[in-house]
């Protein structure tokens, strides 16, 4: 049985490929790319299914290449979801990027909490900022990445 990250992940993974949006999928610890830009196969939703997870992970050693691989991309706007069911063993390193973040033109994040442990959701608003921050179950989740999206892509486009 999937687990709620890996249920939200191939629903993201299956919703920006039926839009044809580049994007790339990696998971914490060590950085492992599960799907690149370019990769059309089905094998990222083997990998993002056979994914274990480990608790405390550190992000920033994912996330600091991502943002570069993204930034290196020839869109105008681009846009990094960070998926998570807990809490980050880098708080104070995730908060500083976050903060400097928000002032990249055109660049846009959120976190995206899937769980219910009300102190881990306020502690990642904390960290990633009130209205960065979806926190849902990956059952709710194509409702709230589908808003995310229009935000950025009128609909019917």
């Amino acid at each position: 049985m999937l687990k709620p990250l890996q249920q939200g992940l191939i629903a993201i993974q299956m919703a920006l490929e039926e839009l044809a949006l580049p994007h790339r999928i990696a998971a914490f610890e060590g950085n492992m790319v599960l799907k690149d830009f370019d990769d059309t196969s089905p094998v990222p939703r083997a990998l993002i299914a056979g994914l274990q997870g480990t608790t405390c992970s550190r992000v920033m050693p994912t996330l600091e290449p991502m943002f570069e691989a993204l930034m290196a991309r020839p869109e105008e706007i681009k846009v990094l979801l960070l998926l998570h069911d807990g809490l980050a063993h880098d708080p104070a390193e995730l908060a500083a990027w976050a903060r400097e973040a928000r002032c990249v033109p055109g660049f846009f994040f959120w976190g995206t909490y899937l769980g219910n442990n009300p102190c881990e959701e306020a502690a990642m608003r904390g960290l990633l900022g009130v209205d960065r921050l979806i926190a849902c179950w990956p059952g709710e989740l194509h409702l709230k990445f589908g808003n995310v999206l229009r935000a950025f892509r009128p609909v019917g486009v």
